[in-house]
This record gives C-alpha cells, sequence and structure tokens, in this order.
C-alpha cells in the first residue's frame, strides 16, 4: 500500500492483523509513487 508520509502518524490506527498482511510504502512525493508502481 502506498500512502503519504505525513500519513504515517495514523499507522498505530490500523488494526495489528492488517498491518501484518500489508507492505507500507510511506511517500514523500508523487514521483515516488510512480518509481514504486513500475518497479519489478
Amino acid at each position: 500500500v502506498m500512502l503519504p508520509a505525513r500519513n504515517r502518524r495514523d499507522y498505530d490506527d490500523i488494526p495489528q492483523n492488517a498491518r501484518e498482511k500489508l507492505e507500507f510504502i510511506w511517500l514523500e512525493k508523487v514521483e515516488e509513487a510512480l518509481e514504486q508502481g513500475l518497479d519489478p
């Protein structure tokens, strides 16, 4: 899941079981989403 880095403070609000099943990618800039999305 790609999320804005400014939302990282809300990470603890995500249920533990969901956090264990997801990989979080914290983005500083929109361009990083393109880089991550195109990475094989």
